[in-house]
């Protein structure tokens, strides 16, 4: 297993703008990833999940718990990734969730091959 440290993590602002600024985009039913390789040696990962799209705390936490748990469980190249949530995930259930998430990095490992 591996470990979700700092070094895994999109930590400030240029990181996210170097993502957001030409993305890879994977879409599946509940969110949105958004990928760009990097010359960290690692994948990292940072999230984006608005109120807007899930209104309580609860539903938020649960998410991103997801998103790190299955990020962290899962060997990914050189990427940096966002990751961007939609209405319908709160009424997604925890397995469904982890399911799309290992579809979705399956997906942007082939399109990011090197």
């Amino acid at each position: 297993m591996h470990e979700f440290d700092k070094s895994r993590r999109l930590m400030t602002k240029k990181h996210y703008d170097h993502v957001f600024a030409k993305a890879t985009k994977v879409a599946m039913p509940g969110f949105l990833l958004l990928a760009r390789e990097n010359t960290q040696g690692n994948a990292r990962l940072g999230l984006a999940i608005a109120k807007k799209q899930l209104a309580k705390a609860v539903q938020r936490n649960r998410v991103k718990r997801l998103i790190r748990e299955s990020f962290r469980n899962t060997r990914l190249k050189n990427i940096d990734v966002i990751a961007l949530a939609r209405r319908n995930l709160s009424s997604m259930s925890n397995q469904e969730i982890s399911a799309k998430l290992e579809q979705a990095w399956r997906k942007l490992n082939h399109i990011c091959k090197e």
